[in-house]
């Protein structure tokens, strides 16, 4: 008993060695290529089917809870990219490159059905008839009232105009409720005319030269823009309140189900799809080579193993891990 006692603590002393400053880079470099060994004569359906994943995947997303914990994680997180952005010198110009954005214009000028259901989506939201309603009444409504129409039509009145819309109304009261009638009247009768215009300027802004020409004015005008003012836009304290105010939304969200049902048939076909690929060449292809996974994997996992080792937790793993079998072989023999 006393040998295999001492075969076993050097057995536990092995394990944590492998995980020495020395050789942990070697042994994580194993532990891959084992892996990678065993998957490869598998294929991505056998080692993922279709439908089991997804419906995994689905009951997970349905098991989410939206707990304070999360809330505040995912604050910390927002807050921390805002103050990354914040502090990097990065411009509009040194984050994409005008001849990306060029190929996008052409891109999209050649797909006018897409191009024309994003136009009609906008334009046929009652949010914007209302904003472009709003729009002209305002700015026919300012016209009239402060370039001297209705005083080139009725006698006297250029004095009052003189003194601006609020002494006007002061001067005579009825003056500007006429007007905001007809104005209303006239802003009804042109609206649909106005929202074909609107429709009209936007399809062909959006394609061939003009587009072009939208994005060179937008590179010279923001070009040399920091990407920090947009952080300055949202203060620290609007995140939080924003996050805080998604919970209710985000808590219905997942309660609707909608997720976890959109989710299931993309994973299934996705994984159909990709069923007869073998796992290691798909991993390839992806640009997930061997010796790319063990770098980043020594890189990442290296702080964890050390505090793991330094504390003893690899070896109380070890040890859990190993001691009933030793335990077991005894008792058999």
């Amino acid at each position: 008993m006393a040998q295999l006692n001492e075969m076993l603590e050097a057995h536990i002393r092995f394990e944590v060695d492998r995980w020495g400053p020395e050789r942990v880079a070697a042994t994580l470099a194993e532990e891959v290529d084992a892996v990678l060994d065993a998957l490869a004569p598998l294929t991505v359906g056998e080692v993922l089917p279709a439908a089991e994943t997804a419906a995994g995947v689905a009951a997970a997303i349905g098991d989410v809870e939206v707990t304070d914990a999360l809330l505040g994680l995912t604050v910390d997180i927002l807050l921390a990219a805002r103050a990354a952005v914040a502090a990097d010198p990065a411009t509009v110009a040194d984050t994409v490159r005008a001849e990306d954005l060029h190929a996008i214009v052409d891109l999209l000028s050649e797909l006018d059905d897409l191009r024309g259901a994003l136009v009609r989506a906008v334009t046929d939201n009652p949010a914007y008839h209302e904003l472009i309603a709003h729009v002209l009444y305002q700015g026919v409504k300012a016209f009239m009232l402060t370039e001297n129409v209705v005083a080139r039509r009725l006698p006297g009145a250029q004095s009052l105009i003189r003194l601006g819309q609020r002494g006007l109304s002061s001067a005579a009261p009825g003056l500007e409720s006429t007007v905001d009638r007809q104005l209303s009247r006239f802003v009804q009768n042109q609206i649909g005319a106005t929202l074909n215009d609107s429709r009209e300027f936007l399809e062909e802004t959006l394609a061939g030269e003009p587009a072009h020409e939208l994005v060179d004015t937008m590179l010279r005008t923001s070009g040399r823009t920091r990407l920090a003012e947009a952080a300055d836009i949202v203060s620290d304290a609007d995140v939080q309140a924003l996050t805080e105010h998604a919970e209710p939304l985000l808590r219905h969200v997942l309660s609707t189900g909608l997720l976890a049902r959109l989710l299931t048939p993309t994973i299934d076909q996705v994984l159909t799809v990709y069923a007869p690929e073998p796992v290691t060449g798909l991993l390839e292809e992806l640009g997930l080579e061997r010796d790319v996974l063990i770098e980043h994997l020594v890189t990442l996992a290296n702080p964890a193993i050390t505090a793991a080792r330094e504390s003893g937790a690899i070896e109380e793993w070890a040890r859990a891990r190993l001691t009933p079998f030793y335990t077991a072989w005894a008792a058999e023999h």
